[in-house]
């Protein structure tokens, strides 16, 4: 028995040795050329992107960690679909990289389960371009945390269901939480600046209930959840609020005319949804409420009064309508 306790902690001893070795020379084995090279070919292979990548490094330092430097992936749409065999609305996407740093954990594997315990992905630009549309981010910052994926249970959705819906090609037991950060965010050329959002993917929900920018010297903050599991191609319910935003910018996107024409800070409110499955059926299920208040200021109105302008004279004060306080309640339906 001395001798099987022997053998067996000589045993346990060597491989703990061997193990602890391979730890700490792995990274100087595996030459960092190869390492780079593989990562690129991989991703261009997953994603029919053209991609760079300066430097990539495996190393450890009290846990493993994949670090990539300085890169870019740069793809259309088409050539997205024709690698992963799904179907998108992106007609073209460039993601510059400063960082990336993968920190996986080996031991779930063990138990057939994927588990990184954080993603860090920095750059200077991201741009995505989809039918009509744009987003654009500068200096941007994404985190991953907690990424968890059952091996032996990742299955799509039952195959009743559409094979195309966007709810059908998410693993059911995919779960991750996400913060991401800009420094400027431009939708439909429209800048938002200090952008802070944070939420949650799970069970095919995607929530973010804290989400936080700057538009011009006002703030807008607000949530919403996409929901692919009531239904499979996507239920967006939404609600923001803004304060204190000059009326210019607030209105410029939706209302350019009475944006020019509008002097005063707006605060609004409101809350909505829409089903995502497609243009039409987003315009057609499209549903928001909310009101708008504004502080004293002034209705630059001339131009709406050219046909009454011979009648009005020398009074400005009719054609720059001054007013104490602006109540507004809209709703927007079906588009």
């Amino acid at each position: 028995m001395k001798r099987f306790m022997r053998k067996l902690m000589i045993g346990g001893g060597t491989f703990l040795a061997v193990l602890l070795a391979m730890v700490l020379l792995a990274p100087r084995l595996i030459p960092t050329e190869t390492v780079t090279s593989k990562i690129v070919q991989e991703v261009a292979r997953a994603t029919g992107a053209e991609v760079t990548l300066e430097s990539a490094e495996l190393g450890w330092r009290g846990e493993w960690r994949l670090s990539l430097r300085r890169g870019s992936v740069s793809g259309t749409g088409p050539g997205l679909a024709a690698a992963t065999g799904s179907p998108n609305e992106v007609e073209s996407y460039a993601v510059d990289i400063e960082e990336l740093v993968v920190v996986p954990a080996l031991l779930p594997l063990l138990r057939k389960q994927l588990e990184v315990k954080a993603i860090r992905l920095s750059g200077e630009s991201l741009a995505v371009r989809w039918r009509n549309s744009e987003a654009q981010a500068r200096g941007y910052r994404v985190n991953l945390t907690d990424f968890k994926m059952d091996l032996d249970d990742a299955h799509p959705a039952p195959p009743s269901r559409s094979s195309a819906a966007p709810g059908d090609r998410v693993f059911s037991n995919l779960a991750f939480a996400f913060t991401m950060n800009a420094d400027t965010l431009v939708l439909q050329g429209v800048p938002y600046t200090e952008v802070d959002l944070a939420g949650r993917i799970a069970d095919r929900v995607v929530e973010v209930p804290d989400l936080k920018a700057f538009r011009s010297t006002g703030t807008l903050t607000g949530k919403l959840t996409a929901d692919y599991r009531e239904d499979p191609w996507g239920r967006l319910t939404f609600e923001a609020e803004g304060s204190d935003i000059p009326a210019a910018a607030l209105l410029e996107p939706w209302a350019p005319e009475v944006a020019a024409k509008l002097d005063c800070e707006l605060s609004c409110g409101l809350a909505g949804r829409c089903d995502l499955r497609d243009d039409a059926t987003r315009q057609k299920t499209l549903d928001v409420a909310g009101t708008i208040t504004g502080t004293e200021g002034v209705l630059r109105a001339a131009e709406w009064l050219d046909e009454v302008s011979s009648y009005l004279g020398d009074r400005q004060d009719l054609k720059d309508v001054g007013f104490k306080a602006l109540d507004h309640e809209f709703r927007f339906v079906q588009g």
